[in-house]
């Protein structure tokens, strides 16, 4: 167990309706290749997305037995002019045009208001990753060997983890 203060990478995931596991841990495969490594400080894993893939069982599969910390699209839709690749027709399925880099730094945000985009949006097939880092507050720690990050206080009202 690693106790905070620490590192966090916050995983923004965006798929397509029906995707599988395999292509969802294809594309994090591909992200922890290209992920900043820094030994000094071991980071957790926290995945994310928008409230719509809440019940995606491939991503679900494929981060298990890590939780999904959904949010609202309105809520990455302040993020996601942040993001240089937006897409409209992200937009128009799911409310907000950026999934994996909105959802990796509006949940990194929540940690630390100074986290930062480490791993622009990648597009593996039918698959779209992004990481932030965050570092940790007293009061969070990381525990066992799927990267879960339990915080100690109440989560943002209008937003839940599944």
């Amino acid at each position: 167990m690693i106790a905070a203060p620490g590192m966090v990478v916050v995983v923004g995931i965006g798929a397509r309706r029906g995707v599988s596991a395999e292509a969802v841990r294809a594309a994090l495969a591909r992200l922890e290749r290209d992920l900043p490594d820094d030994p000094a400080r071991p980071a957790a894993r926290i995945y994310a997305s928008v409230d719509t893939k809440a019940d995606e069982a491939g991503i679900l599969a494929a981060i298990a037995p890590a939780p999904l910390h959904t949010r609202p699209a309105a809520a990455l839709a302040t993020v996601a002019a942040l993001d240089s690749a937006v897409n409209p027709l992200v937009e128009a399925v799911t409310g907000t045009p950026s999934v994996a880099a909105a959802a990796a730094l509006f949940v990194a945000r929540e940690i630390d208001p100074a986290a930062r985009l480490a791993v622009a949006k990648t597009v593996v097939g039918p698959v779209t990753v992004a990481a932030a880092l965050a570092d940790t507050p007293e009061g969070y720690v990381a525990a066992g060997t799927c990267g879960a990050v339990y915080h100690s206080g109440p989560l943002p009202e209008g937003t839940h983890s599944r």
